[in-house]
């Protein structure tokens, strides 16, 4: 739906239908709330939010992958500690 945003080109009824998962519930919210005007101005701040986000998700796969590799070692702990309920 951002992406729809950024773009201007379709209407709040096509942007809610793009709504996924429990969000396809809300969709006559979501088209209310898709109304209104969105100005170049606002469509800039919105990119720059989402290079953000996507620099952020990238950081975060980074550290994930070099946590995943510092707990080689301890691979036998780690599976002790799955079985623990609740645990995860």
């Amino acid at each position: 739906m951002l992406n729809a945003l950024l773009k201007g080109e379709q209407t709040p009824k096509e942007m809610a239908e793009l709504a996924k998962g429990r969000m396809r519930s809300k969709i006559p919210q979501l088209e209310l709330a898709l109304e209104g005007r969105l100005e170049k101005h606002h469509r800039f701040l919105l990119r720059i939010q989402q290079r953000r986000l996507a620099q952020l998700e990238a950081d975060l796969a980074e550290l994930e992958q070099r946590l995943q590799e510092k707990l080689k070692p301890y691979a036998a702990q780690l599976a002790l500690l799955d079985e623990i309920p609740g645990g995860d």
